[in-house]
């Protein structure tokens, strides 16, 4: 039976062939979402429909958003105060105070 030392020879450090490792250059590129800016307006917008397609606050159809938000809260069906605050500041506003279906002939 051989020994370990028969099957590895020792040598000199010198006789060992180290390769040198290549840098690898890391690519520094980001990749940049694109991102979909949406003003105040169009948020609000899109909660005030979402309000009106909800049917845990009751119909919607031929009453204003607010009449529906005050019977919701009447009630107790405890319908988003954010809801009331953009009717309120938008009141002169159609858009903000009638739901989608507001003109709507059916």
């Amino acid at each position: 039976m051989a020994t370990i030392t028969e099957y590895f020879k020792a040598g000199r450090s010198s006789d060992i062939h180290i390769k040198e490792k290549k840098k690898k250059k890391v690519k520094t590129d980001i990749a940049v979402e694109e991102v979909e800016v949406i003003d105040a307006s169009t948020l609000e917008l899109e909660l005030l429909r979402g309000f009106d397609l909800d049917s845990r606050f009751g119909p919607c159809t031929g009453i204003s958003r607010l009449e529906r938000w005050e019977r919701a809260s009447k009630y107790g069906f405890d319908p988003p105060k954010e809801v009331r605050d953009i009717i309120l500041l938008h009141s002169n506003e159609t858009k903000y105070t009638e739901s989608v279906w507001f003109g709507l002939k059916i």
